[in-house]
């Protein structure tokens, strides 16, 4: 009886028994979008794979697993011959005795995959893209994200150069009106005085602020029977709430539809904007990956109305 009474003793002294350390979970990282073949898209389409197998460690303990991941997520396309051909050298290595793998190493089928499908002059194609841009209707936000997206191996005194050039003028003279221009792309980390990118994005949202603001009190002004909201030039256009990207009408003379620059949606301004989301709080990495799936949000939209539409126009007969 003393000796359970010196046991209970120790147990109650010792307290509660801690909880197994629960095991850390993965982030939650989307799957790779499926490859068809498109030179455009092999390095996201990689890039994609190596982000989920990088999260996801342990249900890939050698690279076999990964090579047999990636091929899971492509077909159609140019590239299906080529992941059957894959699978088949696969297969044939299985069967050896003993069982072999047709690559060394995740590099080695990357390389091949990258020979057969990557850019042979990435660098080029990079300059292509960034000659062609112009900030045209854009916000400078969005202009900025697709300015960053090529990799053209220009240093920093050419790309400044070049992003200059494809700024909306009326927002290149707002900048050379700073007391004192900026002479990096991006913020100093040192001084933390703002670069480039920084000083025009602020610029162009200032600016679009300023005009929501002139359109609202205009508005006002009208409804209560006051002075008209808005002056013309001598060439009619009004000036109220007018943009860095004014003069980019279409050869319809229509404005563009507005958009808030707080979501970065059409059909509203940022003070009618019910929205938490602020693109102006966002890391370039996000604003990017934001614009992306906008735009392919509406381009999936815009196939299901067309499908619908054909839908509409050949009704399936009734048995």
């Amino acid at each position: 009886m003393t000796t359970q009474l010196q046991t209970l003793t120790q147990v109650v002294q010792q307290g509660p028994a801690q909880a197994p350390a629960r095991p850390a979970q993965a982030p939650k990282v989307a799957v790779p979008n499926v490859y068809d073949g498109a030179m455009d898209k092999a390095e996201d389409f990689i890039r994609e794979v190596q982000l989920y197998v990088n999260t996801h460690a342990a249900e890939f303990p050698s690279h076999e697993e990964v090579v047999y991941f990636t091929l899971s997520y492509m077909g159609g396309g140019t590239v299906q011959n080529w992941k059957n051909n894959v699978l088949e050298a696969c297969s044939v290595a299985a069967g050896q005795t003993p069982p072999t793998f047709p690559y060394v190493s995740w590099e080695a089928f990357k390389n091949e995959f990258q020979e057969q499908f990557g850019d042979p002059n990435p660098v080029a194609t990079a300059i292509a893209k960034m000659e062609a841009l112009q900030q045209g209707t854009d916000t400078c936000d969005e202009f900025t994200v697709k300015f960053q997206a090529p990799r053209t191996h220009y240093n920093d005194a050419a790309l400044i150069e070049l992003y200059k050039k494809k700024l909306n003028r009326r927002l290149l003279e707002k900048l050379y009106s700073l007391p004192n221009m900026p002479d990096t792309l991006q913020r100093n980390q040192a001084t933390g005085d703002k670069g480039w990118y920084q000083w025009a994005m602020q610029l162009d949202r200032q600016w679009r602020e300023f005009g929501e603001q002139k359109r609202v009190d205009g508005e006002t002004r009208r409804a209560t029977g006051g002075a008209r909201g808005s002056t013309r030039t001598g060439s009619g256009q009004q000036e109220q709430g007018r943009t860095w990207n004014a003069p980019n009408y279409n050869r319809t003379g229509r404005r563009p539809p507005v958009k808030c620059f707080k979501c970065g949606k059409e059909g509203h301004y940022a003070a009618q904007c019910r929205s938490r989301l602020d693109i102006r709080a966002m890391t370039y990495d996000q604003m990017r990956e934001y614009f992306e799936e906008e735009s392919a949000r509406k381009k999936d939209g815009e196939e299901v109305k067309r499908k619908q539409e054909e839908a509409k126009d050949f009704p399936q007969e009734s048995e």
